[in-house]
C-alpha cells in the first residue's frame, strides 16, 4: 500500500516548489525547531503580512531541548546564545533589519541561521524518483527492487506524523559561505503540519553530508518578547539616516 502511495505522489513531485508563495500561509506563533550537531535554532513566526515577514530566531546548544518550547521560550530560553528579530522581504529574499533581543538594538550583519532568506530566493526543483533515498541495499541486477522510499520523521506538536513528503533539490549561491555552490536537499511535507518550511535539509560537502533536523514544529507559540517594545525599536531604527549593512553572509549550518 505505500508503494501505490508513493507512485501516486510522483506527478505532484515533480512540479517545482513555490515557497515565496507557499509562505504566505505562515501563521503568528508558527515554529520549528532545527538541529545541527551540537546547536538548534528555534524559528518563530512573529508576523506575515506580504511582502513583510518578521521572524523569531533563538539559538541554543543541544543541551536546551525540551519536551515544553513554550515553557522554555516563556523563561527567557535558558541557555540561548542569540535571540534575534529579523524583518524579510519575502519577494526578494533581502534580510531589511535584524533586532537584538539581548543587547536590544540592530546589529550590523546577518544573524547565524540565514538559511531562509537565501531559499526565499531560490527555485526548488523536485528530485527524480530514481535518485531519491531508499531504505535498504540496491537490488541486484535484474532484481526488483522492493526498498521503501526514504522519509524523515515529522514532528508536529510533539508527535510524529505519517505525512505526505516532498523532496527537492537547490544549489547554494556562491556567496563565500559554507555552504556555497553545493547542492541541498530539502524535505517539505505537503498537509498536516507546516508546508512552508523544510522539515530536513541535507547538505553534500566535501566530508560527507551534514543534516539538519527539524526535532519539533507546531503552532500558537507565544513570546515573552512584546510586539509593542519592538516596534518602538523598529520605528527609531527607520527614523535613523543611516542604513542598515547586512556585511558578509555567514552560516553555521
Amino acid at each position: 500500500m505505500r508503494n501505490l502511495f508513493c507512485l501516486l505522489l510522483l506527478p505532484i513531485q515533480l512540479i517545482a516548489f513555490d515557497l515565496k508563495e507557499a509562505i504566505k500561509s505562515a501563521e503568528t506563533g508558527d515554529f520549528i525547531v532545527y538541529q545541527y550537531k551540537n546547536s538548534l535554532v528555534l524559528l518563530r513566526i512573529r508576523e506575515q503580512k506580504a511582502p513583510k515577514l518578521v521572524v523569531e530566531e533563538v539559538s541554543a546548544p543541544q543541551t536546551a531541548v525540551t519536551a515544553n518550547w513554550q515553557e522554555w521560550l516563556t523563561k527567557q530560553a535558558p541557555g540561548h546564545t542569540s535571540w534575534t528579530i529579523s524583518q524579510i522581504n519575502i519577494d526578494s529574499g533581502r534580510v531589511e533589519s535584524i533586532f537584538s533581543v539581548d543587547d536590544r538594538g540592530y546589529l550590523n550583519a546577518n544573524p547565524a541561521f540565514q538559511f531562509l532568506p537565501t531559499l526565499l530566493k531560490l527555485t526548488p526543483e523536485p528530485i527524480e524518483p530514481h535518485n531519491r533515498k531508499y531504505i535498504g541495499a540496491e537490488p541486484l541486477a535484474g532484481e526488483k527492487d522492493m526498498r521503501h522510499l526514504w522519509l524523515p520523521k515529522i514532528i508536529f506538536e510533539g508527535k510524529q506524523l505519517n505525512v505526505p513528503v516532498n523532496a527537492y533539490k537547490v544549489k547554494w549561491p556562491d556567496d563565500e559561505s559554507e555552504l556555497s555552490n553545493k547542492p541541498i536537499d530539502v524535505y517539505y511535507v505537503q498537509s498536516g503540519a507546516l508546508t512552508y518550511l523544510p522539515y530536513w535539509i541535507e547538505v553534500a560537502g566535501a566530508l560527507g553530508k551534514a543534516k539538519i533536523s527539524a526535532l519539533d514544529s507546531g503552532k500558537k507559540l507565544s513570546s515573552p518578547i512584546g510586539m509593542h517594545s519592538y516596534e518602538q525599536e523598529d520605528e527609531s531604527f527607520h527614523n535613523t539616516e543611516h542604513p542598515l549593512s547586512l556585511g558578509n553572509p555567514t552560516h553555521t549550518l
